[in-house]
């Protein structure tokens, strides 16, 4: 049997779409965190966060607004790295974790915080300097308040106690694993009005790994969550049905040169990839949810809508995750 040659251009097209993309990995720094992890560090220390920039508010009597920037796995050594000396590093031990953690102060927020503990204005300074044993010894209580802070955020999932072993200025000096070992590191954003600081945690993958496991993931997403009143889950739906979105009903594509875009004159047809008997896809979000025909409705352009697509939320996951 003969085979047209629109067939075999459709059979191409179809082998195109279902290749799976390769991807690049990393055998030099591996990726051991999983989505789920990373969705459970993200949700931790955005809890942290919020429970800081509350207490800091109060203390200060201005507004700080932290915010959790990014959790990611490095190398200890690119840790070390990129942290500026001097800082203000607080070694911190758990009970029963062979290794420490570490909780690095900006500095500049340090001697902000300070002054407005003495009840100054609050000056920020552009160079970080030194903290002296004075200073030290006045944030000792804002250090404690920010460990049961932390303590708190991790307590769904596995309970910390955390305490100063000691506490440093400059990185070089603070080996709490090796270089080559990977580390987990939480950066957040502190907002002091028009001023930005910088508030990391460091932690040791060894604890990452132990403290979280399989066990606490189960833990955290399958804990049960208190029922919610109707009358605020009816408010809630209300709200959303009434939400408007962006709906897109893509005809079809194409590839030009860009000499034949230049040529393009009015009047001209634009060949697509799809016959006029095929149905289109129509997104909502950038995400493909229906199947549709084109037609009229009266003196208006319209879309018959021919099938439901089933998506899969964690096939976003997989689109977005990159390996370096």
């Amino acid at each position: 049997m003969d085979i047209s040659a629109e067939e075999i251009a459709m059979i191409a097209k179809n082998a195109t779409r279902t290749r799976k993309r390769a991807r690049a990995y990393n055998f030099r720094k591996p990726r051991l965190l999983s989505q789920d992890q990373l969705r459970l560090l993200n949700h931790v220390h955005s809890g942290f966060a919020r429970e800081i920039s509350v207490y800091l508010s109060a203390q200060l009597r201005s507004i700080v607004e932290m915010s959790l920037v990014t959790v990611e796995q490095v190398h200890y050594s690119e840790y070390v790295e990129s942290t500026q000396a001097p800082s203000a590093l607080y070694v911190m031990e758990a009970e029963g974790q062979s290794h420490g953690m570490i909780l690095e102060y900006d500095p500049r927020l340090v001697l902000y915080m300070v002054e407005k503990l003495f009840g100054g204005h609050g000056s920020f300074q552009t160079e970080p300097r030194e903290i002296s044993q004075i200073e030290q010894r006045v944030m000792n209580r804002v250090v404690q308040r920010t460990y049961r802070g932390l303590e708190t955020a991790w307590e769904p999932v596995f309970p910390l106690a955390l305490e100063t072993k000691s506490f440093e200025t400059d990185a070089e000096f603070v080996q709490i694993i090796p270089g080559s070992e990977p580390a987990v590191v939480a950066s957040f954003e502190v907002g002091l009005g028009e001023h930005r600081a910088v508030l990391r945690i460091c932690y040791p993958y060894l604890i990452i790994e132990r403290i979280l496991g399989r066990s606490g993931i189960r833990q955290m997403l399958s804990r049960p969550s208190e029922p919610l009143d109707p009358k605020v889950r009816a408010a809630y739906e209300d709200g959303l049905r009434k939400t408007e979105v962006e709906l897109k009903a893509e005809l079809g594509r194409t590839s030009l040169s860009l000499q034949d875009i230049l040529d393009l004159a009015e009047g001209d047809v634009i060949s697509l990839d799809r016959k006029i008997s095929e149905p289109i896809q129509v997104v909502v979000g950038n995400i493909p949810q229906f199947k549709a025909m084109v037609g009229r409705a009266g003196t208006r352009k319209a879309l018959r809508v021919l099938e439901v697509i089933e998506s899969n939320p964690l096939d976003s996951d997989e689109e977005t995750e990159t390996h370096e």
